[in-house]
């Protein structure tokens, strides 16, 4: 069986000379670490801010927090995801929940095993800003994983000290940034506001993988009821897109020969993927009893012809659905109902824009990224068409029985 990994080359590079180049490997630094647990402060005159964040990036599970004490009064601020997925906000008087997509990334990184898709889509921080802090607990859009809040000022500022230990940043947006080079964390901030008055937010302590028990023992008594739903269906659709446009280049490049794009696009898993986007677009796929009715139809007329083609001992009622419930003989019903699907501009238009947010959806600089980028629109505009009338057939006839050829290959 094909297992497909996305290659990345890894050389060994110089140390990084300017403020991106810092950046990028800071965060990937971070990026690489299997979790974390940091708590950071900050006080100033009659201010005093407490904060945490933490992320288990295989069970999803994470954070980001702060507490506010001002003038007696008390401000929280927190947003975090649950085992199941969810994640939640509760800010500023408002309290709402995204639903999770642990089935879809789960379909992704059994396609892609080797790409870089984490089941956590956040990267929470906690940054002082002006004359306020900032919470953040992003989730991804277009990115296989979500950038980190410092990257882009710190890309953007200029180097300041660089020691063993850190790499200093100047920003416009949020001051002075310490980095740590060994865990990627922000270990002290310092920001000017509009009074003048210097704030300084710093790490306390932190973990590095500690585990998703000792994140779920900080959150789990954080209140979810009456959270608003915030649901985005095309969470994941940049994910989706760049992770096939790297397929689709590496294939281009010649590094991946085409049979073998031909045998990962017959993987199950893709099939699974697609049901699982379908879920959550069903306005896209004919209402689920006009499926069932269009499948018994096509049931009655298969056991027509089979009670007039049949041979005299095999005409019975058990004998055909021997025969009918192959799993061979779901995919000629399926390819029967889908046929010509990938040349009908309409339902490429469809299946092409809830996959990957475009159509067409990829970029192919060369006559093999061309063709991989048709093979791949094909196969995927078939499995979204085809995988609610694989779910459809079940409901109705349960699981598909072996094929007989195929068993025979397995005894042989």
């Amino acid at each position: 069986m094909l297992i497909f990994t996305v290659l990345m080359l890894a050389t060994a590079f110089a140390e990084p000379k300017t403020a991106a180049e810092w950046a990028t490997q800071l965060d990937e630094t971070l990026k690489n670490q299997p979790g974390y647990l940091a708590h950071y402060h900050s006080t100033m005159p009659k201010v005093e801010l407490k904060g945490i964040i933490g992320l288990d990036r295989e069970s999803g599970v994470g954070f980001a927090r702060f507490d506010i004490e001002k003038d007696g009064n008390a401000i929280t601020g927190k947003s975090w995801s649950v085992e199941n997925g969810d994640y939640f906000v509760d800010a500023m008087g408002t309290r709402g929940f995204l639903p999770g997509q642990i089935p879809e990334i789960d379909s992704l990184r059994k396609l892609f095993p080797g790409s870089k898709l984490d089941r956590s889509l956040s990267a929470p921080s906690l940054l002082l800003e002006g004359d306020g802090v900032v919470l953040n607990y992003m989730v991804s859009l277009s990115e296989l994983a979500p950038e980190t809040a410092w990257l882009k000022p710190a890309s953007e500022g200029t180097l300041g000290g660089i020691t063993a230990q850190s790499v200093t940043f100047q920003t416009k947006e949020f001051g002075t940034l310490v980095i740590d080079r060994k865990t990627g964390l922000i270990r002290e901030q310092t920001i000017t506001d509009s009074k003048g008055i210097k704030r300084v937010l710093q790490l306390d302590d932190f973990k590095i993988n500690p585990g998703k028990e000792a994140l779920v023992d900080i959150s789990s008594d954080w209140r979810v009821a009456g959270a608003k739903s915030m649901l985005d269906p095309n969470i994941l659709i940049g994910s989706r897109h760049e992770i096939f446009q790297q397929l689709i280049e590496v294939v281009g490049e010649g590094k991946m020969p085409m049979s073998d794009l031909d045998e990962f696009l017959a993987q199950p898993a893709l099939m699974d993927l697609c049901r699982e986007i379908w879920k959550q677009h069903p306005d896209s796929i004919p209402p689920d009893h006009i499926l069932k009715e269009v499948l018994r139809a096509i049931k009655d007329e298969a056991q027509k012809k089979w009670n007039t083609n049949a041979p005299t001992g095999e005409k019975s009622d058990l004998a055909f659905l021997k025969f009918f419930n192959t799993q061979g003989f779901r995919d000629q019903i399926a390819t029967r109902l889908t046929e010509n699907y990938t040349s009908r501009p309409e339902k490429v238009e469809v299946a092409m824009g809830l996959l990957f947010g475009q159509n067409p959806p990829f970029e192919a600089t060369s006559e093999l990224a061309q063709e991989a980028s048709k093979k791949v629109q094909d196969a995927t505009v078939m499995a979204y068409y085809r995988a609610p009338l694989y779910s459809t057939m079940t409901d109705l006839w349960g699981e598909p029985e072996p094929d007989p050829v195929a068993n025979q290959k397995d005894k042989e």
